[in-house]
């Protein structure tokens, strides 16, 4: 009766449940607006990659790209072909990397025409392809019959946008998953019949995410040779506000409870 009383014939007390409340959700909400981070393969717990770093073993691949976003990275399907181990490309002119597999040379078009600029990548990551005669022995080369890789993260991200880079062939073009669940890049894109997913050699898709894309962890799956230019994220975070929002939940749901008391 007391509690009743008091959210009843005191405004203060209502305003307060109110103002806990709202502070709260702002609050939260802010904290998810965080801009995003590139993840550009050029670190890993802050030292440098360098080509021919192998990043995963297939099955550990601990990263830490900075800004939060840790995890690990691990393969499954691999082609014949391919070590089941995930490493670093140097896709720069006059790399062994790009001696090795020229499909991968940079600078890369856009995918299908697309009215965005060429872009130089750097560092990308490809799956293995196990050792045999290639122009630069000892340098990396990707695995001509894919596999797939995936980055399990510790926490919940925000995915922004992946970069892929020679992601289609004969043999098909690249599969996202999200979350183990494929991602319907056709329909996203909103390509026409006679458009396909996946560029050609020494070209690029962007695929940019909507906002609310919040995941556990992502995966690219080739069906052949290709390379992950870098990809975009931002993590989850859980604010130190977020308190401040359970109390005014619970605020009014304590009165709620002893006013149902009452009745």
């Amino acid at each position: 009766m007391r509690s009743k009383a008091l959210y009843r014939d005191f405004p203060p007390v209502r305003a307060l449940c109110a103002a806990t409340l709202i502070a709260g959700s702002l609050a939260f909400t802010a904290g998810m607006a965080k801009a995003s981070s590139i993840v550009q393969f050029d670190q890993n717990f802050g030292s440098a990659l360098l080509e021919g770093t192998i990043v995963s073993d297939g099955v550990n691949g601990a990263f830490n790209f900075g800004n939060g976003l840790t995890g690990n990275i691990s393969t499954s399907n691999p082609g014949s072909r391919a070590t089941g181990r995930v490493q670093i490309f140097d896709t720069n002119p006059g790399t062994g990397s790009v001696l090795n597999d020229p499909d991968l040379l940079g600078p890369f078009s856009a995918a299908r025409g697309q009215n965005l600029p060429d872009l130089t990548f750097g560092n990308a990551l490809i799956l293995e392809e196990t050792r045999g005669s290639r122009p630069a022995p000892g340098f990396p080369d990707d695995a001509a019959n894919g596999g797939r890789i995936t980055f399990a993260f510790d926490v919940p991200i925000a995915l922004t946008a992946i970069f892929l880079l020679d992601a289609g062939d004969n043999a098909g073009s690249a599969r996202i998953f999200l979350d183990d669940v494929e991602f319907d890049v056709t329909s996203f894109l909103g390509l026409g019949p006679t458009q396909t997913f996946g560029g050609r050699d020494r070209e690029y898709d962007f695929i940019q995410f909507d906002d609310n894309t919040i995941v556990n962890s992502f995966s690219v799956e080739f069906p052949g040779s290709g390379a992950i230019g870098r990809f975009g994220a931002t993590v989850v975070p859980v604010p130190a506000t977020l308190p401040l929002l359970l109390t005014g939940l619970g605020a009014f749901a304590w009165v709620a409870r002893k006013r149902k008391k009452r009745a």
